[in-house]
């Protein structure tokens, strides 16, 4: 009897440490899932590369983006990444960019090195904490928590670096390369230029519409609209009417 009564016990405790085990299994999956950081490609119009691990891909619609991965988008061709559910880069045609990525959605960090070319960034949702979003060009990084800002990089006509930011919502702050004190803080409606490789030289000016692509005025238009945002979607029709190819008919 005091041998059965044991044996119940015994396996009693087995099926408990068994539910624990399970139970646990499941919510660390479930966090798993909760927390992954997603990268893809969610729409590509003309011919994007990227080169993984010396391997050369061709990008399209739904395609998985890994840390380490050099994204090239060549002429008339244009690329929107998608990274976790409310970040989007939207990359113009003749550009380059390197990327790195480290750690989960609400602590990690993203970095977009652009070599060259363009990008229109939207991040729809404040950073956590402990998230960190940044791009950085040959003679500067822009660093944000939750904004919409466009970044060209390139060579001026004597051949020296150049960046261009151009602020829609929320503030980026912009540090020039070889600069030791905090960057500037780039507040929404104003462009900020430097230009040169080392403490580049810096040109503040309020952003003009009229010398955006028309593939960004695109973008701009169809993003939800906030009081945040610097220009409502009634201006930016107003500078440049869009072609029916590029709205939402």
């Amino acid at each position: 009897m005091k041998q059965n009564k044991k044996n119940l016990v015994l396996g009693l405790a087995v099926i408990a440490c068994l539910l624990i085990v399970f139970l646990a299994s499941v919510l660390f999956k479930k966090e798993s899932v909760e927390s992954y950081r997603s990268i893809k490609v969610q729409e590509n119009e003309g011919v994007t590369e990227v080169t993984r691990m010396e391997e050369a891909l061709t990008a399209y619609a739904g395609m998985k983006l890994e840390q380490g991965d050099n994204v090239y988008v060549t002429k008339d061709s244009n690329m929107i990444m998608q990274l976790d559910d409310d970040k989007y880069v939207y990359a113009e045609e003749n550009t380059k960019f390197h990327l790195e990525v480290s750690g989960q959605k609400d602590n990690g960090k993203v970095k977009i090195c652009l070599s060259e070319g363009a990008v229109l960034i939207e991040i729809q949702n404040k950073l956590a904490e402990d998230d960190l979003f940044e791009v950085e060009t040959s003679n500067a990084i822009m660093a944000v928590r939750g904004t919409v800002f466009y970044v060209e990089t390139g060579k001026n006509e004597t051949g020296a670096a150049l960046t261009k930011v151009s602020v829609f919502e929320g503030k980026v702050e912009t540090t020039g390369e070889g600069q030791a004190e905090e960057g500037v803080q780039v507040p929404s409606g104003l462009s900020v230029t430097l230009t040169g490789d080392i403490n580049p030289v810096e040109q503040q000016e309020e952003v003009q519409l009229e010398e955006l692509p028309v593939t960004v005025l695109s973008h701009l238009s169809k993003m939800e609209e906030k009081e945040e945002m610097y220009f409502e979607k009634e201006e930016i029709l107003q500078i440049q009417p869009l072609p029916s190819c590029f709205l939402d008919i």
